[in-house]
């Protein structure tokens, strides 16, 4: 893992992508008044023109390690200055919630340009997948986590496309699933749905998820939200998964 000063080159671009700007110095200050030093090279996504990797690169931010007071690694989210988001505001008060239920990192900082929260270095969903679809648990603790949301209210709008969404505190059963990425969110109860449809295409659940007795669960649990009806989606995905595996 590569370690670069908040004032190098790169970390200044990283900061404020796609090009250097006023704000930028700004930024920086804020970072160091609150105890980050550095920036790590380390992530799936590599910047064009640079070396450099990053945790996430979206339409409106960079997701960025970094280092904080005790070697204590966090992840930065920096709002890009090409962007038309205007403030990450928002995102932070949704991690607040959300993180309290223990489905989320905990945010330790967010303003209008960045949020830093707890660093999640363990797998994304994408990554416990293979071509015999997912093991039991990776699936169960997905449709958790997005229940937990859906007893807050707080309906994520990108979890019909979990796979970068949702990461894990390990590899192997007992890990939890953390829901990230919290940019466009609305009030509801949706995010289980949402889950199950982007699950849609793996083994062992594609043939449940388009059922005509799953559909009408669906449309109950949407319009009531209640624990009983999710228990019984639960259900029916534990059973639909036990046949794959038999």
């Amino acid at each position: 893992m590569d370690y670069v000063s908040l004032y190098s080159p790169e970390a200044e671009l990283v900061l404020c992508y796609p090009r250097f700007s006023r704000s930028c110095s700004s930024r920086i200050y804020l970072l160091e008044g609150i105890g980050v030093s550095e920036l790590c090279s380390v992530g799936p996504t590599r910047l064009p023109g640079l070396h450099f990797k990053v945790l996430g690169k979206g339409h409106s931010s960079i997701v960025v390690a970094g280092v904080a007071r005790g070697n204590f690694i966090v992840a930065v989210k920096a709002r890009r200055i090409d962007g038309k988001r205007e403030s990450l505001v928002g995102e932070g008060l949704a991690l607040v919630k959300a993180s309290r239920a223990g489905v989320a990192p905990k945010p330790l900082y967010y303003g209008d340009d960045i949020v830093v929260m707890e660093a999640i270095m363990g797998p994304r969903l994408v990554d416990l997948v293979s071509l015999h679809g997912a093991e039991q648990w990776v699936i169960i603790e997905a449709l958790r986590a997005a229940r937990a949301l859906d007893t807050l209210g707080i309906l994520h709008l990108e979890l019909n496309r979990p796979w970068k969404n949702l990461l894990y505190t390990g590899a192997c059963k007992g890990s939890k699933a953390l829901i990230v990425d919290f940019e466009s969110t609305g009030r509801g109860c949706g995010n289980v749905l949402s889950v199950l449809g982007g699950l849609a295409r793996l083994p062992g659940l594609r043939d449940l998820i388009i059922s005509k007795e799953m559909r009408a669960i669906e449309r109950l649990y949407k319009r009531t939200c209640a624990k009983n009806v999710y228990e019984e989606i639960e259900r029916m995905v534990i059973e639909a998964l036990e046949k794959r595996e038999g």
